[in-house]
């Protein structure tokens, strides 16, 4: 049996907004030294998700873990818990 012909076919890519959020934080806490950086920790102390097809509440208690590093870049890993607006 023959393989199929393959064809081409153009996809142009588009964005679509998921979400807007605001978010409060507290002050950051400047942990110390690493060999990337300075690790800097800033507590999340709630917000607000929206979009159109999402509403959710950002729950106090999770952090952004940030290294500076010396090229004045930073790092980031966001730690959120959310409550969608159904509870869930």
């Amino acid at each position: 049996m023959a393989p199929k012909e393959l064809r081409k076919v153009s996809i142009e890519p588009s964005l679509q907004l998921l979400y807007t959020s605001s978010v409060q934080v507290g002050p950051p806490l400047v942990v110390g030294s690493t060999p990337y950086g300075e690790r800097r920790i800033i507590p999340i102390k709630g917000g607000a998700f929206e979009g159109p097809r999402l509403s959710e509440k950002i729950l106090p208690g999770g952090a952004d873990w940030q290294v500076i590093r010396t090229d004045g870049a930073a790092e980031l890993e966001a730690r959120y818990t959310l409550e969608t607006d159904d509870g869930a």
